[in-house]
């Protein structure tokens, strides 16, 4: 299946629109769901910052539960680890804000689930809880893949208020499951065909995604 490629957040001004905002995510959503749906594949979230926007956003298409399989909340750091199985000493020492963090979330929603594909976001909204090393906009985000075995990670500077920074975030993750879906190719079985290990699909690379979390600075608040 062709990949439907979109802009990226910074694009897009309607993200920056209250009133445009939940019309521009619905159609991204829409689209998302058509992929899905092609590609026979399910999803789950992992969801701090965005308190279950992601999800909310995916499951307002009707059908969405022929490609949508659960959420996760998990707001506080006790929930990161009694929920999707986060290691306390990840958050400890890098901070529920990081990429470390994300790609825990996003296996653990693999693992608490029966989806293919799992999308987890982490970060700050604001206005509170920002510092100069994690400054308000700072979202993690991490992609992750049952078969083949594979997790992305990648860090956003988002702009805007509150309101500005969780659309761009929800945007961004619908976005990254349109990029990833269509790029998992099949054999004749219909079994996922493997990557080779430590590499993740180049589109995904194009869109500036990794395959092993980066420290983006000092522990620094939690705030959501």
């Amino acid at each position: 299946m062709a990949q439907m490629v979109l802009p990226p957040w910074n694009e897009v001004p309607e993200l920056l629109d209250p009133a445009q905002s939940f019309i521009k995510l619905e159609q991204v959503a829409a689209q998302l769901g058509s992929v899905l749906e092609a590609t026979e594949l399910d999803v789950a979230t992992a969801e701090s910052c965005t308190g279950g926007l992601i999800a909310g956003m995916i499951t307002a298409i009707s059908g969405s539960s022929s490609w949508f399989d659960c959420g996760f909340v998990t707001y506080n750091n006790g929930a990161k680890c009694d929920l999707l199985e986060v290691r306390p000493r990840v958050l400890e020492r890098y901070g529920a804000v990081s990429e470390f963090t994300a790609r825990e979330m996003a296996w653990g929603a693999l693992r608490g689930s029966e989806a293919q594909l799992s999308v987890a976001v982490t970060g700050i909204a604001g206005p509170t809880g920002g510092s100069s090393h994690k400054p308000v906009g700072t979202v993690c985000m991490a992609l992750a893949c049952r078969a083949p075995d594979c997790v992305m990670v990648k860090t956003y500077h988002f702009s805007g208020d509150r309101g500005a920074v969780r659309a761009q975030t929800v945007y961004e993750a619908l976005r990254g499951l349109m990029l990833l879906a269509p790029c998992i190719e099949r054999d004749e079985y219909g079994d996922a065909l493997e990557l080779p290990e430590g590499e993740i699909y180049p589109a995904m690379v194009a869109a500036g995604y990794h395959p092993e979390p980066v420290d983006i600075g000092p522990r620094d608040s939690d705030a959501d």
